[in-house]
């Protein structure tokens, strides 16, 4: 099943510092990012963008 992101659902929202370290946590944890996404109902494209820039890896 496909989630589809609107307006109403965070499309162009910042990520918040909470979701940061949630991010930074999963993936040091060995989460995939798309399970990642799924969890913050993010795009997958954003966890990637964000964990680039971060540097998680």
């Amino acid at each position: 099943m496909h989630t589809y992101f609107t307006p109403e659902n965070k499309k162009g929202k910042h990520l918040s510092p909470e979701e940061r370290g949630k991010i930074e946590a999963w993936f040091n944890d060995g989460v995939s990012r798309r399970e990642i996404a799924r969890r913050l109902e993010r795009s997958h494209a954003t966890i990637n963008n964000e964990i680039k820039q971060r540097s998680f890896d």
